[in-house]
């Protein structure tokens, strides 16, 4: 891949900094508490693992050859992450109520979720928020990059971060699972984010697991999500003070 011509990298910074950002900011009718209001004593946990069954391919090497300044501070090859997995558990999988909650209204969390440009990838590559939750949007390398969010279900954002050590902050207003992110500038620097109308939802970690609690007694479907090995769903009835584990084995298609 050539170099952009300086030029055209002023150009498209100008560009990104002067549109489709977003300010972030919360609707005015936000509730403040739960509502109806959730009694912990009696709520329900519902706990699992997300695993991946069988060989895990070789991550693919991302070719950046033609990027002088990323080959400097990636500190070596990069690889892809649309598939981590060791020992069996899956790694950067969502998790999340997909039905049950439906009457509910949570109060938007306060604190932000990072989302930082280093070494010329997006870490973590993937995350999730509620609706309107701020993301900070960082950028840890002192070359240029962007933010594109392409949502389908809300106005996304197209974010220039020209220097080391910028912030923004931005959100995003509707659910959807899951917007896609992505540098201009660097095409390999891909991510997603999950964006949900309540709490209850992870991202697995290297352990795979995850736990929601407390959650009221109820039908619920607990779905999860991969870029990769696509979705599955469970159908769980929780009576108070109970808790249930919900397991989840992926594969690759042939």
């Amino acid at each position: 891949m050539q170099l952009l011509p300086t030029k055209f990298l002023s150009l498209l910074l100008i560009l990104l900094l002067a549109g489709c950002g977003q300010n972030g900011s919360q609707p005015a009718n936000s509730v403040q508490t739960v509502t109806p209001p959730i009694d912990v004593a009696q709520a329900a946990t519902i706990k699992g693992v997300v695993r991946f069954e069988g060989a895990v391919p070789k991550a693919r090497k991302l070719r950046i050859s033609g990027n002088p300044e990323c080959s400097m501070l990636a500190h070596g090859d990069l690889f892809s992450e649309d598939l981590l997995a060791e020992n069996g558990l899956l790694q950067n999988a969502i998790v999340y109520i997909k039905e049950g909650l439906e009457g509910y209204q949570f109060p938007i969390p306060k604190e932000s979720v990072l989302l930082d440009q280093k070494g010329c990838m997006f870490i973590p590559h993937v995350i999730a928020i509620q609706k309107y939750q701020q993301i900070e949007l960082l950028n840890s390398d002192p070359t240029l990059h962007n933010v594109n969010a392409r949502a389908k279900n809300s106005r996304g954002f197209n974010i220039g971060f020209p220097s080391k050590g910028m912030r923004r902050m931005s959100t995003l207003k509707e659910s959807e699972v899951a917007v896609p992110i992505r540098c201009d500038l660097h095409p390999w620097m891909k991510g997603y984010i999950g964006v949900f109308d309540h709490p209850y939802f992870a991202v697995t970690q290297a352990d795979g697991s995850f736990s929601f609690s407390p959650l009221p007694a109820g039908k619920y479907v607990v779905e999860v999500w991969h870029e990769k090995l696509g979705a599955q769903s469970q159908v769980l009835e929780v009576q108070p003070q109970e808790t249930q584990e919900a397991d989840f084995v992926f594969q690759l298609q042939p």
